[in-house]
């Protein structure tokens, strides 16, 4: 299992749900989590992240009712954060804030939000 280096100050491999839920493994992507990381700073309250809302092997991925063959969370460049007791603002505000990041987002869940880092332009669903 690939560990962080500690330049991500404000996550733990575990613990913080980043981990595949089936098979316990991880791997991340560098260029997704060093923005991840500014995003936290810029946000400046802790992310929860939701159960299997990071890494994920293909086997789990595929269970999931919504999943998507090719999801970034198979590459480590996606992540689902809750914003359970965020009030509005603070969940604009980190929408704002991903959005000019560079990150593609996806708020059509009721609990948490989607970002993820893929190839071409951001997307918003």
């Amino acid at each position: 299992m690939q560990e962080f280096d500690e330049r991500y100050e404000n996550f733990s491999v575990k613990g913080d749900n980043l981990s595949c839920p089936d098979c316990g493994d991880f791997s991340y992507s560098k260029e997704f989590w060093d923005r991840v990381q500014v995003l936290r700073w810029l946000v400046d309250r802790p992310f929860i992240v939701a159960p299997g809302g990071g890494f994920r092997c293909r086997f789990y991925n595929e269970t999931l009712k919504y999943f998507a063959p090719d999801s970034r969370h198979l590459f480590g460049a996606a992540l689902d954060v809750s914003t359970k007791g965020w009030p509005g603002d603070i969940q604009w505000f980190f929408i704002e804030q991903a959005q000019n990041l560079g990150f593609s987002i996806g708020t059509k869940y009721p609990t948490w939000i989607h970002i993820d880092l893929r190839d071409g332009k951001p997307v918003r669903f």
